[in-house]
């Protein structure tokens, strides 16, 4: 896949709008099953999908408003951190020149965690962050358990 922002999110989204709305209106007694298109097959929309399409575009629009408040403190102006901003988390390779030689090597590195949230989603990278910092920390009070059983 590719990085940025699925298709299929956003549909979700606009989806989920309007089915709150008709829910909303039509009478609590009845059930509906909606049905979106995910990976070329029709799938029911369940409210965990929702709620967790909902949380992972709140999570997209957090963090591109740090990065975008970020370059902003950085002196450049607003229009280019946004397209900037954009361009990175949304890995297209597209620049406004923000990016160059003379960059701060805090906003290298900065861009560089951005762009790897916005390729390997940014949940993906949450959970692998957090087990690359639990195992070892599990495996430690194991070898701590054994060597006071010794």
């Amino acid at each position: 896949t590719s990085g940025g922002f699925k298709i299929y999110r956003l549909n979700l989204v606009v989806k989920s709008f309007f089915i709150k709305i008709r829910d909303s209106l039509l009478k609590t007694k009845t059930v509906h099953y909606y049905r979106i298109c995910q990976l070329d097959e029709e799938t029911n929309v369940t409210q965990d999908m929702i709620y967790e399409n909902n949380l992972y575009v709140a999570a997209y629009m957090f963090i591109y408003f740090i990065a975008v408040v970020v370059f902003c403190l950085f002196g450049y102006p607003v229009t280019q951190s946004v397209f900037e901003v954009a361009s990175i988390i949304g890995t297209s390779g597209l620049s406004s020149g923000a990016i160059n030689l003379g960059t701060p090597v805090f906003l290298y590195y900065f861009s560089s965690l951005v762009m790897l949230l916005g390729r390997l989603e940014i949940f993906v990278v949450f959970y692998g962050f957090v087990y690359a910092i639990r195992t070892p920390l599990a495996c430690f009070g194991e070898f701590r358990a054994r060597r006071k059983e010794m």
